[in-house]
């Protein structure tokens, strides 16, 4: 019988703490060197703070032809500014990713689409609510504060519910797919939710409109 090796606490996860503090004032979920992640914590915490989930903007349904951007690029303010291919262990079947610009309060949102960029509304394939928004760039301090608190609780989420998953470098990916889906990934759900109350528009409109 296979071994699910817990998330230990690295560097990695201390710089994401720092970054969640001093980004969005958010707060941290550290493990000690020997021990994992403590999931039921994190969850009643997250059970107890889900108000952010009710500000996040529309989503596009579609992308433009070719995975082109759906939002003008007159638009002000572009709540959904760029685009980038994917295919990784945590979306499995996205080919499209779109993260929303960061609110103040760090939360943002990500949208996944097919291969045709059609939304992917359920399932691992689709996107969820992010409490710290890696935003579209590559924002080390941001990445980190993301990983904080929405990838690694996700990961140990999935191992806690017999997945033999192990992030790779940065979390980038998780180096095995998901294969059950249990109670512990479904409770993540309710906390980072697809879309929630998110409404979705039609490309070539301007979301901050409808916002």
């Amino acid at each position: 019988m296979n071994t699910v090796k817990p998330i230990s606490a690295t560097t990695l996860v201390l710089f994401g703490c720092a970054a969640a503090v001093a980004v969005a004032g958010l707060g941290c979920w550290l493990a000690s060197p020997s021990e994992p992640l403590d999931f039921d914590v994190w969850l009643r915490a997250e059970q107890a703070d889900v108000g952010w989930i009710q500000g996040l903007p529309p989503v596009y349904s579609k992308l433009l032809p070719g995975g082109g951007n759906p939002e003008p690029e007159n638009c002000q303010p572009r709540l959904w500014p760029s685009i980038r291919r994917i295919s990784n262990q945590y979306h499995p079947g996205a080919a499209y990713e779109m993260r929303s610009t960061p609110r103040p309060d760090g939360s943002g949102l990500q949208a996944t689409y097919d291969a045709n960029g059609n939304l992917l509304r359920d399932g691992l394939a689709a996107g969820s609510a992010d409490r710290a928004s890696p935003g579209s760039g590559w924002n080390p301090f941001l990445l980190l504060a993301h990983n904080n608190r929405d990838v690694i609780p996700f990961v140990r989420a999935a191992q806690l519910d017999g997945n033999a998953v192990h992030p790779t470098l940065f979390y980038r990916d998780l180096d095995a797919p998901i294969l059950v889906v249990g109670e512990h990934l479904r409770a993540y759900s309710k906390v980072r939710p697809v879309f929630g109350p998110v409404r979705e528009v039609q490309p070539g409109t301007c979301a901050a409109a409808v916002h």
